[in-house]
């Protein structure tokens, strides 16, 4: 788990990031850890634009300056913003990234083998893979068919080929979220293709 500032002792565990709205805009906060042996928990959150309706939150050092970022998928907005850490648990305004059509869930993983970490962005019927420029900037999205709703996704090496594959759960809208499937989408590695 990632560590946005050093914690001495916890004694209640608390969401983060926690997603809420506030006064019709929604806000990413974050409960920085404790700094002092003699707190406990969280201090107070901090808030920071992160879309119309942020449904899933990823970290990552997107800029390779050493410092978590964040993206996250906006669901009504169909994006990912990227918010890139200042270090001290603030954060830049966010950038904004076409994704898809109701992006419900974001994960990190180099897709393509470069070193450089990319988002994969589960859609209402496809998953979007944003290759990482390296510096905090993402190239435009790639679409790969998953099923009719796409819910979450997952990373893993599924295939043992060195290669990070992606899972996708996904529901069936018309049978009223009865039936789902998990789709894995293995990863072609030439990325001229995809996963």
């Amino acid at each position: 788990m990632a560590s946005f500032r050093p914690a001495h002792r916890v004694h209640r565990l608390l969401p983060l990031p926690l997603v809420d709205r506030l006064e019709g805009w929604a806000v990413l906060v974050l409960f920085l850890g404790a700094v002092d042996q003699a707190q406990s928990g969280f201090l107070a959150p901090l808030a920071f634009d992160a879309g119309i309706t942020p449904a899933s939150v990823a970290v990552g050092d997107f800029n390779g300056d050493g410092r978590l970022d964040l993206a996250v998928a906006d669901f009504q907005g169909d994006t990912v913003s990227v918010l890139l850490g200042n270090g001290d648990g603030t954060f830049q305004p966010a950038q904004y990234y076409a994704a898809g059509a109701r992006p419900q869930s974001v994960v990190v993983g180099d897709f393509n083998g470069e070193g450089i970490p990319d988002l994969a962005v589960a859609n209402f019927g496809d998953v979007s893979v944003l290759l990482g420029n390296g510096d905090g900037s993402f190239q435009d999205a790639r679409h790969y068919r998953a099923e009719v709703a796409s819910r979450s996704v997952a990373v893993g090496d599924f295939n043992g080929d060195g290669h990070l594959d992606l899972a996708v759960t996904n529901l069936d809208p018309l049978l009223d979220d009865s039936f789902g499937t998990v789709s894995v989408l293995l990863n072609a590695a030439d990325w001229g293709g995809g996963p």
